[in-house]
Formats: C-alpha cells, sequence, structure tokens
C-alpha cells in the first residue's frame, strides 16, 4: 500500500447501459460536490449541473486525482484497460460479485468523509500484456486467455520461461487453450477453471491449462516473461472484453507492464479478493 495524497478532483464514469449506475453516480457527484471535491463526469454520462470530460483520455489535461466507477467489475477493468497514467479507482459496486469494488451505494457518504481526512491507502495491482512480432495488445489487469480458434481439433500449445529456454526446456500440451492471470485476475475467469486463487499483492503469476489432454495442475510462477505457441490459429481474449487473432506459430510474449493499476481502499485485508466471493 502507498500513502495517500490529498484527493481534489473526481471524475465519475458509470457503466451506461444500466440506469441505476446512471443514478447512483449522479447521486455521487452531489455528494462529492457537496464536500467541496471538484467533479467531471465521463461521457456517455452527462448533466448539466457538473462539468464533463469526453473520454478518460481527459484525465491528465483536467487533473483528475481519483477515477471513481459505478458499475460491476466488467466496467473497472474496461476502466483500468483505458486510463494512462498513475490515477488510482474507487469502485462502487451496482453489478454482481463486486470483487473489484470497494464500497456499496449506501457507503458512498462515509467513503467521502474519509476521503477528505485521507483515511485510505493506494493499492498497486499488477498489469500484464501479451505482443507478438507483429503487435503489442492493451494491458490487462485480470489476464490473457490464449484460446484454440477451432472447435474441431486440439492444438499443441508450448509453454516456456526465459530459464526453460535457457535449459532447454519447453511445456508441450495438448489442450483448448491457457490463461495468465495476474493475482487479480485468479478470482477472474481462470476461477471458473477450478483454479487457485493467488493473495493480490504476491509478485507472481499464474498458469491454468484449459482442458489439457494429460492432466495438468495449475501453475504459480515468479513474475517472469512467459512465452506461448499453438501449432493452430489462436483468439487472444483480453479480460474477457476483447479479443484478437493470432496465426498458428506466433510466438506470445507475456510479460509485466511497467504501470501498475491503483486502487483506492480504506482498509487492509489480506486475501480481500475471497472475502469478497463468499469465503
Amino acid at each position: 500500500m502507498e500513502r495517500p495524497n490529498s484527493v481534489k478532483s473526481i471524475g465519475i464514469i458509470s457503466k451506461g447501459t444500466n440506469g441505476f449506475a446512471d443514478e447512483i453516480s449522479l447521486k455521487s457527484a452531489r455528494i462529492f460536490e457537496k464536500a467541496g471535491l471538484t467533479v467531471h463526469l465521463i461521457a456517455p454520462l452527462r448533466n448539466k449541473q457538473f462539468l464533463s470530460l469526453d473520454s478518460l483520455a481527459d484525465l491528465a489535461r483536467a487533473q483528475i486525482d481519483l477515477v471513481t466507477v459505478v458499475g460491476g467489475d466488467g466496467t473497472i477493468l474496461k476502466t483500468a484497460r483505458q486510463i494512462k497514467g498513475r490515477i488510482p479507482i474507487l469502485g462502487i459496486n451496482v453489478g454482481g460479485r463486486g470483487i473489484l469494488a470497494e464500497i456499496s451505494p449506501s457507503e458512498v457518504e462515509k467513503a467521502t468523509r474519509m476521503i477528505k481526512n485521507r483515511q485510505f491507502q493506494i493499492q498497486k495491482r499488477t498489469r500484464i500484456f501479451a505482443r507478438t512480432e507483429s503487435e503489442s495488445y492493451p494491458p490487462v489487469l485480470n489476464e490473457v486467455y490464449v484460446d484454440k480458434v477451432r472447435r474441431i481439433r486440439t492444438p499443441t500449445f508450448s509453454i516456456s520461461t526465459p530459464d526453460l529456454i535457457q535449459n532447454g526446456y519447453e511445456l508441450k500440451l495438448r489442450m483448448d487453450g491457457v490463461i495468465v492471470s495476474t493475482p487479480t485476475g485468479s478470482t477472474g475467469h481462470s476461477y471458473s477453471f477450478r483454479s487457485t486463487i493467488v493473495y493480490e499483492e504476491l509478485h507472481a503469476l499464474l498458469v491454468t491449462p484449459i482442458a489439457p489432454i494429460s492432466h495438468a495442475p495449475s501453475m504459480v510462477l515468479p513474475m517472469t516473461e512467459i512465452n506461448i505457441t499453438s501449432n493452430d490459429d489462436s483468439s487472444l481474449l483480453l479480460d474477457g472484453q476483447i479479443d484478437f487473432k493470432v496465426t498458428a506459430n506466433s510466438l506470445i510474449r507475456i510479460s509485466k507492464h511497467k504501470v501498475p493499476s491503483l486502487f483506492l481502499r480504506f482498509g487492509t485485508s489480506i486475501l480481500g479478493q475471497m472475502k469478497r466471493i463468499g469465503f
């Protein structure tokens, strides 16, 4: 956790397709403004009572100190992927489990008082990104999922790290795909495949084979570059939200991104993600 700076200006982004999220966003904006904070609504959220920004690209110009995301985990993931620079996120959950969110709508007034009194911490969350010889893809907070394209074939995936390559070894498995997750993403897509949960501040990556013909468990590796190839065309799915096609035998390199995502937290909790999913 990092020591907090003062928060004077807040940007608010809403789920957009959820009328309740817009309602909570505007209610929160009024609470923030009443407390003396400058509020900017981020498009498509609009209201003539408040300043507005056309996109998250305008955060730096408007000198935004904090982005409040009103929605579920999907909205937070999308926002984290689009934010440039080191601006923390406060998630207000109006979605499902709300693993990444910090507060509920009923807690906004209390949270505002704590923000004004600097009673919070800034948590860093590791991001990763994938690249090939011809393309570099957006950084993700949760995971990179390399999935087979053709349903009627089980391709062979090769997985290696620089250390393994140095020793002349790589893991080869016939399977449907492989997920490389951050600790944050260990409660995401890989969790639905019965993978393990990784402490969210651990400096590590989780590799989860998907439907391997020869059983292979998920693996927790020290933070390193992970190289993946498939002998058939693949889909590169990022945070479960955007995907790209990768041709057969292309080398996919997955490594740590230099800029982490930042989250505003009001307390510290070991394995807080487990608590949020009901354990």
